[in-house]
């Protein structure tokens, strides 16, 4: 019995070394084949470079020649037939292309037919020149063979002709306005800090408060963020259509920039570095409502067309821009709430059972039994009063607001959290007419009016609100509040 258990732990152990040598050669098998297929698929690249090497690249047809060129940084520029601003995507689209191009086939060993593949008088002929280097590498490209989609090649270095993918054609046939840079603006949006708009309407400046934005002018008051958020993303990615000039200074009066139509300042970072925009508009020909709107960086920077979808977010008033909710308010937070209804004081505090919200009534006489208020009512005003927008502003000094029966405090609501820290203030003041009312919140620097629909919740009286038990629950007008 012994012998035939060393036996079976021989076997085991053969069978298990078997198994280990029998992956080992899979693996090595595998990698060995994987490495030849690198080889020979590196092996039919026809440049020996990186992308990253390359510093400049020129590519012609006929006469025509564009050149790119990058000095010591990753920013490509045009440096022909123009100085400007390049695409940095596209031009690396193209690096990437040229270096990684592959042969898939040689067609003539050398080139006595040239002319027979297109490649007397090449359609196209990218040069490069890597950093560091002296010598150019080149690239004619000729016909394309529409039966299998294979453009003919020849390569600096090689009098054969070649056979390539047919796509080099189409990433290499790049004109100016496909290479150059379109985008007007470029910044990290959550880095603006402050924002000068002026427009038909007026001069406005905001500032980046935490994580809100305000107006600094023409009054002091909460801008609506996702507005203002989306003005800046629609000139983050304002492209042009097309470019009317290489420099915009002595074009200004032909396309309405002398004065500019709009004018955007955006500044940046702890700097606050400066980015401008000017926005001109020209009335379409044969048409007396419709424009053609155009835009440039300043005197010495391209002068270009662009899609009036912009204008939108740009042509827009203070009173557009500016929040119009009256509170800033965040329900979850809200804890305790006093009210005043024509000078009559409720106090609730919110109490949170087992999954049973309650509002209790502090405040009242000492001994006396505890009274609650309707939960549903007091919940209803909370996010009523959270959801209240103005349907106008009237802007003014606090004195002022007494002729909107805003100054004696006879109506408000106040919410407080845990610690009774105010969060916000509502007051209500006069009628106007049938649908509207006079409010202000707790900065009293506005006045508005709310249509009196939102208001429902808002009591006639502090007994609506109480829950129906009997008559000496009520509480009593002007009670002072809890200490």
């Amino acid at each position: 019995m012994k012998d035939f258990h060393k036996n079976l732990l021989k076997t085991a152990v053969m069978l298990a070394v078997l198994a280990g040598l029998s992956i080992y050669a899979y693996q090595v098998e595998h990698k060995g084949a994987n490495e030849e297929k690198q080889r020979k698929e590196e092996a039919k690249k026809l440049f020996k470079a990186e992308k990253e090497q390359i510093q400049q690249i020129r590519l012609s047809k006929g006469e025509e020649s564009l050149v790119v060129r990058r000095d010591g940084t990753e920013e490509w520029k045009i440096v022909k037939p123009v100085e400007t601003e390049a695409d940095k995507g596209s031009i690396n689209t193209i690096a990437g292309d040229l270096v990684g191009l592959k042969m898939t086939g040689v067609v003539e060993e050398n080139q006595a037919r040239a002319a027979d593949y297109g490649l007397s008088k090449p359609y196209l002929v990218a040069e490069f020149k890597l950093k560091d280097k002296i010598e150019k590498y080149s690239l004619k490209i000729g016909d394309i063979n529409q039966f299998d989609r294979s453009a003919y090649i020849q390569v600096s270095g090689d009098n054969r002709i070649l056979r390539s993918n047919a796509n080099i054609k189409e990433s290499l046939d790049k004109d100016l306005f496909a290479l150059r840079q379109k985008r007007l603006m470029q910044f990290d949006q959550e880095k603006i800090k402050k924002i000068e708009l002026k427009n038909f309407h007026g001069d406005m400046t905001l500032e980046k408060i935490d994580d809100s934005w305000e107006f600094i002018a023409p009054v002091k008051t909460r801008a609506n963020k996702g507005d203002i958020s989306s003005m800046l993303s629609s000139l983050n990615y304002l492209t042009a259509s097309s470019f009317v000039a290489e420099k915009s200074g002595e074009n200004k009066d032909n396309y309405g920039l002398n004065p500019p139509y709009i004018k955007v300042v955006l500044y940046s970072g702890q700097a606050m570095a400066a980015q401008v925009l000017f926005l001109g508009r020209q009335i379409m020909e044969g048409s007396e409502d419709k424009y053609l709107y155009f835009a440039t960086r300043g005197d010495d920077f391209p002068l270009t067309r662009i899609p009036d979808t912009i204008i939108k977010n740009l042509d827009t008033s203070f009173d557009n821009l500016r929040d119009k909710y009256l509170l800033d308010l965040d329900s979850k937070l809200v804890k305790r709430l006093k009210l005043k209804v024509m000078g009559e004081n409720l106090e609730v505090e919110k109490i949170d059972g087992d999954g049973d919200v309650k509002w209790k009534v502090v405040g009242g006489p000492p001994n006396q039994p505890e009274v609650f208020a309707e939960t549903a009512k007091i919940e209803s005003i909370i996010n009523d009063f959270k959801n209240l927008e103005a349907k106008e502003f009237i802007d003014g000094e606090e004195s002022k607001l007494a002729q909107y029966g805003l100054d004696d405090g006879k109506n408000l609501a106040e919410f407080q959290d845990q610690g009774k820290s105010i969060l916000s203030k509502l007051f209500l003041g006069n009628e106007k007419g049938e649908e509207l009312r006079f409010a202000t919140n707790q900065k009293r620097q506005t006045a508005f009016l709310v249509e009196k629909a939102k208001l429902f919740s808002f009591p006639k009286s502090i007994a609506e609100l109480l829950e129906k038990k009997d008559e000496s629950d009520v509480i009593t007008k002007e009670q002072p509040p809890d200490k």
